[in-house]
């Protein structure tokens, strides 16, 4: 028999059910108008080797992202709510240098500049961002086969 108590619910054994706190949460901020709807498609910026940055719209699931990369995907986060999507073996499978990032490292292959919120989902870049963003990447660069090389990295974390 389930009882409630103080806003949590118990069981027999006394084991607590997080779940209903969880729920009431949930619907507190929907009551608030806090709900996050992912967005289908987002608006970001699309920088390929060789060319300048063009707006572009994405489809916001892992297969149309992959695809776009032409690969597994990696994500890495530029600033607050800005973040980069790039195919995370372009180095390795010899995709051509693209831009140098603020610490030396070079991505490979084309990649995208996205939003992104606090609870990890990929969002849509405002026009203050479409701009700023077009500015830093504007310029192709070149690599020679061997500087996009000697970024490779490859880390290991033991468990």
């Amino acid at each position: 028999m389930l009882s409630a108590q103080s806003g949590a619910v118990h069981n027999k054994l006394g084991l607590l059910f997080l779940e209903i706190t969880r729920m009431q949460l949930e619907i507190n901020r929907i009551y608030k108008g806090e709900k996050y709807v992912k967005e289908e498609k987002i608006r970001v910026l699309m920088i390929e080797p060789h060319k300048y940055p063009q707006e572009h719209i994405l489809k916001n699931d892992l297969n149309s992202m992959q695809e776009a990369v032409g690969g597994l995907i990696d994500i890495i986060g530029l600033e607050e709510n800005v973040c980069v999507l790039l195919n995370d073996d372009g180095k390795l499978i010899g995709l051509d240098g693209n831009r140098r990032l603020w610490n030396g490292d070079i991505i490979a292959g084309t990649f995208y500049v996205c939003g992104s919120d606090n609870e990890g989902n990929l969002t849509s870049l405002n026009d203050e961002q479409i701009e700023r963003y077009s500015q830093m990447f504007f310029e192709p660069q070149e690599f020679r086969k061997e500087e996009v090389e000697e970024t490779i990295r490859i880390d290991f974390f033991m468990f």
